[in-house]
């Protein structure tokens, strides 16, 4: 038994460590890791699945204004990152906490690279 930690798994251990109890957002190609993890740890996150990313920021915001806790949103990395921007320039402008975690898949790795550890 090795007594490593995925980057997905340990987003998922971080979140639960700062006591997140909810987070707003929408499965992509590049977070299928993120959404695996949260499928097979035990956490006690619920995650609310989103249309799409803005409706992800603008529901941590509200999350936000109501609990008086942060609001986490999360989406997939590249327009889904540009797509969430106004939801957290909203929140950011009224002085509400919202964590925006983009979610990247690591890069294909060259055939001419040496191999990762």
């Amino acid at each position: 038994m090795t007594n490593e930690m995925k980057g997905a798994e340990a987003m998922v251990r971080s979140l639960q460590a700062h006591g997140v109890r909810h987070i707003f957002g929408l499965c992509g190609d590049t977070t299928l890791p993120f959404y695996d993890a949260m499928r097979n740890l035990e956490h006690g996150i619920t995650h609310v699945l989103t249309r799409d990313e803005r409706s992800a920021a603008y529901m941590a915001d509200g999350y936000a204004r109501v609990t008086g806790r942060v609001g986490v949103c999360e989406g997939p990395s590249g327009g889904g990152a540009t797509y969430i921007l106004p939801g957290l320039i909203e929140a950011n402008e009224s002085s509400y906490a919202v964590q925006f975690s983009p979610l990247c898949s690591p890069l294909p790795q060259s055939p001419f690279s040496p191999p990762m550890p």
